[in-house]
């Protein structure tokens, strides 16, 4: 069985929980987040998720509901599953291309390798 329709199954076995162990919660959210690191799109889902969980970690909380925009990004990055993939016989690209985060966009680089 595929291992995102497995992650799929968990993340709706515990969303239909009300208050779900902490720790359940925790490993989901670590597994979608992987699987969010093929495509940058998806990384920026989890907005609400991780603050939350930072939260009930602190407070020690085994379990803890879930709050409604957190509940929402995690069906959201479940239903995304099937899109969090890339192609691993694509073309060979000898163009290799560096990028920080600065508002100007002066540290950008292009060359080929």
């Amino acid at each position: 069985m595929d291992k995102r329709w497995k992650i799929l199954q968990a993340a709706l076995r515990l969303l239909l929980q009300h208050r779900p162990l902490v720790r359940e919660v925790d490993r989901l959210v670590g597994k979608l987040g992987f699987t969010q690191s093929a495509k940058a799109p998806c990384r920026s889902i989890f907005e609400a998720t991780y603050p939350w969980l930072t939260n009930v970690r602190n407070k020690r909380a085994a379990r803890a509901p879930f709050p409604s925009s957190v509940w929402q990004e995690i069906l959201l990055a479940a239903v995304a599953l099937p899109f969090n993939q890339f192609r691993t016989d694509a073309p060979w690209s000898c163009r290799v291309e560096a990028t920080d985060s600065s508002m100007t966009g002066l540290g950008s680089l292009d060359l080929l390798a």
